[in-house]
């Protein structure tokens, strides 16, 4: 299986590249800093490490979780991102943003 790793210690703009990995059914190992901003029920479906013993713990638990169970935390990750972010929703909260409508 092929994982995104997002370790970040300062700065911002991985938010896109989380988004788009949970959109192709990546599991995604991130820093807090990582998902700061995201939404609150996608953050929750991302596994988060803040330092290396942490990731080292988390990679350890997605190789060792059944299956079923990563297809179907994956699977959820991928809806919520939906939910959240697809080009409707986006399209909906810019027109909201820039026509009040």
């Amino acid at each position: 299986m092929t994982y995104l790793y997002v370790l970040f210690l300062t700065g911002a703009g991985t938010k896109n590249k989380i988004i788009q990995a949970g959109m192709v059914g990546l599991p995604i190992i991130s820093t807090s800093l990582g998902v700061e901003g995201l939404n609150e029920e996608i953050r929750e479906s991302i596994y988060i490490a803040n330092n290396e013993s942490e990731f080292v713990n988390k990679l350890k638990e997605i190789q060792n979780i059944d299956t079923y169970e990563l297809e179907k935390r994956i699977k959820q990750q991928q809806e919520l991102i939906k939910k959240y972010n697809s080009m409707e929703i986006i399209d909906i909260k810019l027109k909201a943003l820039l026509w009040g409508k």
